[in-house]
């Protein structure tokens, strides 16, 4: 979906902190609202497959047929990247979920799990107040004093 109005000012982060084989974990701050996030791992931006490439990004809120209200994320090349609550990576079509806290009990066969998705995206949807924002993926980056 194509976006050509204001962004606002808010700005959401995704910071990535781990790539793995079947996963990509990382922790979305949006003003005061923290969360985990749960997206499949890097396949070179395989549509419905990868996660998203690294980067800034327009949000708008939608109303999604299969998952009501949420976010999508306007990425090139890519549709129906969607926030939307579900608990591993195999529910995930190439969208980002978000969680209160990844569970390292439950890493299976499935990858990791995040924990309490339903709770946590409504939060989100009850904290951001905008209709669109601007989305920075990025990775960790440590620092030492």
């Amino acid at each position: 979906m194509a976006f050509s109005g204001d962004m606002g000012n808010c700005i959401a982060v995704l910071e990535r902190y781990a790539y793995m084989p079947s996963v990509t974990l990382g922790r979305l701050t949006i003003d005061d609202f923290t969360c985990y996030t749960l997206e499949r791992p890097w396949k070179q931006n395989t549509p419905f497959d990868s996660c998203i490439p690294e980067g800034f990004y327009p949000v708008i809120q939608v109303d999604s047929p299969k998952f009501g209200d949420t976010y999508e994320v306007t990425v090139p090349d890519r549709t129906h990247i969607l926030f939307h609550a579900a608990n591993w990576v195999h529910q995930l079509h190439g969208c980002i979920a978000t969680g209160s806290y990844v569970d390292p009990k439950n890493y299976t066969e499935h990858g990791a799990m995040i924990s309490n998705s339903r709770v946590t995206h409504k939060r989100l949807l009850s904290t951001v107040q905008e209709k669109s924002f601007r989305l920075h993926i990025t990775h960790y980056h440590p620092t030492f004093d």
